[in-house]
């Protein structure tokens, strides 16, 4: 072993914690015990509407055509849960287009549905610039075919989830560490510091 670190100073179990979203059960403060036995969880399962939705500039478009030609509804950017979101496409798909739309998602299945009340309508997945597709599930990349309704291909639980820790003051941080996580190999893990 050619180098070994002890770090005796934990600034994190001192600050303020708060997360994008946490389970009742797992709250983010749970990041502070001093054994990490106790672990944090995002938001999940049935009747939460489970975890933080972001939705920026990148990924603010949904393409679609009711018979009539392409459609473009602009998702407001912002922050949101399933419960919102759904709202919020329903909202925009409305402006968007002439049709009456009803937007769910399951809690069993952890996919969205899109309906349309008359008619029907298809989803242009192949336009992807600034497209909320993956974030919502949609990740085929080819136009489905016209239906009352359309069901996301994948599970989506969250577009991403933050923990913050305001330490109080200026700090230098020396070793963050990041211990018993539960991430896919796929994740991509951001530290901050203002």
């Amino acid at each position: 072993m050619s180098k070994l670190l002890i770090s005796y100073i934990n600034l994190w179990a001192a600050g303020t914690v708060s997360a994008s979203s946490e389970h009742p059960s797992f709250p983010a403060t749970n990041t502070q015990h001093r054994w990490f036995k106790k672990v944090y969880r995002s938001k999940y399962g049935a009747g939460s509407s489970w975890g933080l939705f972001r939705i920026t500039a990148a990924n603010c478009k949904i393409y679609f055509d009711e018979g009539g030609g392409a459609l473009t509804a602009t998702l407001t950017i912002g922050d949101y849960d399933t419960t919102t979101i759904c709202a919020e496409i329903k909202a925009q798909m409305e402006a968007a287009g002439a049709g009456t739309y009803t937007v769910t998602y399951d809690d069993a299945t952890n996919l969205f549905t899109i309906e349309i009340d008359a008619g029907t309508f298809a989803l242009l997945l192949a336009t992807t610039t600034n497209a909320a597709w993956s974030s919502l599930g949609w990740t085929s990349g080819v136009d489905t075919a016209a239906a009352a309704s359309q069901t996301s291909e994948v599970i989506r639980i969250h577009t991403s989830e933050f923990i913050y820790c305001d330490l109080g003051a200026v700090s230098s941080i020396r070793l963050p560490v990041l211990k018993n996580h539960n991430l896919q190999s796929t994740a991509t893990i951001t530290l901050r510091a203002p």
